[in-house]
């Protein structure tokens, strides 16, 4: 069951000017959404009346404001001029990998060294480390070993609040460099 509505849209909060009366819309659905004449999609204020007068502001706050109007309008005014520079090369790379969970470890330990790289406490017994010892190797695969991840067979129970009901919510999409990473995995397995 689905608790989403099916048309989810907005308009932001926009000053709208007699050369440029256009208002962005944003569709937060997975559909497409038409928008029929005469639909409300927001109310509008007399600036004059609605916004923050000058006298509200202290001097130091007034310059703060002006600074940011100014660096937002530079931004503006920039958009469609092609950039001044290449960017550096570092952000031309592909990206490797994906999720840290679904890599392996830098320097893979191989299951013949698994005992050497634990960190037994010094006071134990040996009776007490060999037990300790037979544990980790009896569950061995619970560590990342010879390049793969660690897995452990068990089940876990999660408490839920008082008659709380489940939910659907849709995948998150991945970029198509990301999308190629997961796939990779997937047929690695």
């Amino acid at each position: 069951m689905n608790f989403y509505p099916r048309k989810f849209y907005g308009a932001p909060n926009s000053i709208i000017s007699a050369d440029k009366p256009f208002l962005h819309v944003s569709n937060f659905s997975d559909t497409p959404i038409k928008i029929r004449d005469g639909e409300l999609l927001g109310s509008a204020f007399n600036p004059h009346e609605w916004l923050d007068k000058p006298s509200k502001f202290s001097k130091e706050e007034l310059e703060n404001l002006e600074k940011q109007t100014n660096y937002v309008k530079s931004l503006s005014n920039n958009m469609d001029k092609p950039p001044r520079e290449e960017p550096h090369p570092s952000l031309s790379q592909p990206t490797n990998g994906g999720p840290k969970g679904a890599q392996p470890p830098d320097d893979p330990t191989p299951a013949s060294k698994l005992l050497k790289e634990v960190d037994f406490a010094p006071d134990l017994s040996p009776d007490q480390k060999q037990q300790l010892e037979d544990v980790i190797l009896k569950h061995q695969k619970a560590f990342g070993l010879d390049n793969r991840l660690g897995e452990y067979d068990a089940n876990v129970t999660i408490k839920l609040k008082p008659n709380s009901k489940p939910i659907s919510i849709p995948p998150y999409s991945a970029s198509p460099k990301n999308r190629e990473f997961i796939i990779m995995e997937r047929l690695d397995w």
